[in-house]
């Protein structure tokens, strides 16, 4: 097949354009080139995405083209000029309006209201909403589409760090001998996504043309669950000590992701099953997922050598908050 990937550069992208490189189809990447060079052994077409479509990707045929662009004016610019490709789109889960119930799906979750705007957003709930007006220009404007909403991508080469941050600390407490902060309830569902099983899956879909919309997910693990397997891989395992919310917040440690933060943490009202979505349409269309400690162990792997691989509290600041809670 020819398979045009808008991006082609920066992570996800680039390794879908490397998985279908590898898989035999004939690949092409656009972009700009800003976020760094395309796969090896893929052309490459230079395109600011404000500015009108190259003759170069017009001229040619295209049997597939994956776009993981979330500003609605370059998705208008490029499905109105190669419409008649099938189209992968990657959404996100951000554009649900509703996270509080359990095992949610595509057809029975409430979604953001659109914004067309173009330029970056400066929200979450922002980026979602753009994200949705995406999607509706594929409706209007596509032949023939699939939309994939990932969770939380994770595994080696996250620029985001969230995931990252459990690996990397449970193993800096076990070379310690210390403990480690985990955020209770002990309950709270936890689901992600391995980049490479996003990358193949949307190489699987390409190939048998299936349409529709799907929650890009995993099967979500309670957080006990979770931090067990990763202390696990340790010998002897390290202990979390489990601090409610509220003692979190009243030591100034903040949700999800960025300085003084616990990744993976939403203790906000409305948002218990952010990552609780329904796995198993992903499942029965092809998705295969690897083991959490493959994906801990490869991540750390790689996180180890890069500054600043992971988001959240400095383990220095864990350290004195255990300090505090003893008091």
């Amino acid at each position: 097949m020819k398979i045009l990937v808008l991006g082609g550069t920066a992570w996800l992208s680039r390794l879908i354009a490397e998985t279908a490189r590898d898989a035999g189809h004939e690949i092409t990447c656009a972009a700009r080139g800003l976020s760094g060079d395309s796969a090896q052994g893929v052309p490459f077409i230079q395109w600011d995405r404000s500015q009108k479509v190259p003759p170069e990707i017009t001229s040619a045929y295209w049997d597939v083209v994956v776009d993981v662009s979330g500003n609605p004016g370059q998705v208008q610019r490029a499905v109105e000029a190669i419409g008649e490709a099938h189209w992968i789109f990657i959404s996100t889960i951000s554009v649900y309006a509703d996270h509080s119930r359990p095992q949610g799906r595509p057809t029975t979750t409430p979604l953001l209201q659109a914004d067309d705007r173009e330029g970056p957003p400066e929200s979450g709930e922002m980026y979602g909403a753009m994200k949705i007006a995406c999607e509706e220009i594929l409706e209007q404007n596509a032949t023939h589409s699939t939309v994939l909403r990932p969770g939380l991508i994770v595994g080696p080469g996250d620029p985001t760090g969230r995931f990252t941050y459990w690996p990397l600390r449970i193993h800096e407490a076990a070379q310690g001998d210390q403990s480690f902060i985990a955020p209770s309830p002990e309950t709270t569902p936890l689901q992600w996504i391995d980049v490479r099983d996003l990358a193949e899956w949307t190489v699987q879909l390409a190939e048998s043309s299936t349409p529709g919309i799907f929650d890009a997910v995993g099967p979500p693990i309670a957080r006990e669950a979770f931090i067990s397997q990763l202390a696990m891989l340790h010998s002897p395992a390290p202990s979390p000590l489990w601090v409610s919310a509220e003692k979190l917040v009243g030591l100034d440690v903040r949700p999800w992701m960025g300085p003084r933060s616990i990744p993976l943490w939403a203790p906000w009202q409305g948002w218990e099953h952010l990552m609780n979505r329904d796995h198993r349409p992903a499942a029965q269309t092809g998705l295969r997922t690897r083991s959490l400690k493959e994906t801990a162990l490869q991540t750390r792997s790689w996180a180890e050598n890069i500054t600043d691989a992971a988001t959240g509290l400095r383990r220095a600041e864990e350290l004195d908050l255990l300090k505090a809670l003893a008091i």
